[in-house]
C-alpha cells in the first residue's frame, strides 16, 4: 500500500474521516482535519494535497493551519480544480448553511461523494487565499504525455 511505502521514508499520510478524532488512526491511517490539524508548529519541510481544498468548510483557516505545520520557506504544493472563471465561489458556509446547490464529486471513501464547498478560481486563488495567509504561489501547468500528465496544474505555495 502507497501509505506504508511513504510512510517508511519519513512521510506522514493522512485522510480526513467523518467522526475520527484528528490524530488518532483508522485502518492504519492518521485522521486529520485541514483547519485543525494536530501536529506542532513549523515542523514540516513540504505539505502536499491533491483535489482536498474544495471539500474543506474552511479553506481560509486550512491554509492558516498549513502555514503554521510548516518550517520557514516551506513547501505547500497542491492541485485543486478549477471550475469556476473570475472570482472563487463559495457553494456551502462553514456552518453548512447552502448558498448555492449541493455539489458532490466521486469519492472512494464516501459513497454520496465528497461535498463541495468553494469551486476555486485560478484569478483570486493567490491574491485571495494564499498571500493574506503568508504564502508566495505561482500556479504551474505540468505536461508529459508519457506520464500520461496533461495539462495538469499544480501550486507551490512558499511561506514567507
Amino acid at each position: 500500500m502507497l501509505a506504508n511505502a511513504l510512510n517508511q521514508r519519513n512521510f506522514i499520510v493522512s485522510e480526513y474521516f467523518d467522526k475520527t478524532q484528528p490524530g488518532s488512526f483508522q485502518n492504519g491511517i492518521r485522521c486529520e482535519d485541514l483547519t485543525k490539524l494536530t501536529f506542532p508548529d513549523e515542523i514540516f519541510d513540504i505539505v502536499i494535497t491533491e483535489h482536498i481544498l474544495e471539500h474543506v468548510p474552511d479553506p481560509m483557516r486550512a491554509f492558516c493551519e498549513v502555514n503554521r505545520v510548516l518550517k520557514k520557506k516551506g513547501l505547500f504544493i497542491f492541485t485543486i480544480p478549477f471550475e469556476v472563471r473570475g472570482h472563487s465561489v463559495t457553494r456551502i458556509l462553514p456552518d453548512g448553511s447552502k448558498i448555492l446547490p449541493e455539489l458532490f464529486h466521486i469519492d472512494p471513501l464516501r459513497t454520496a461523494g465528497a461535498l463541495v464547498y468553494t469551486q476555486f478560481s485560478k484569478d483570486d486563488l493567490i491574491q485571495k487565499f494564499l498571500k493574506p495567509n503568508g504564502f508566495e504561489a505561482e500556479i504551474i501547468t505540468l505536461n508529459d504525455i508519457t506520464a500520461g500528465i496533461n495539462n495538469c496544474e499544480v501550486i507551490r505555495a512558499r511561506k514567507v
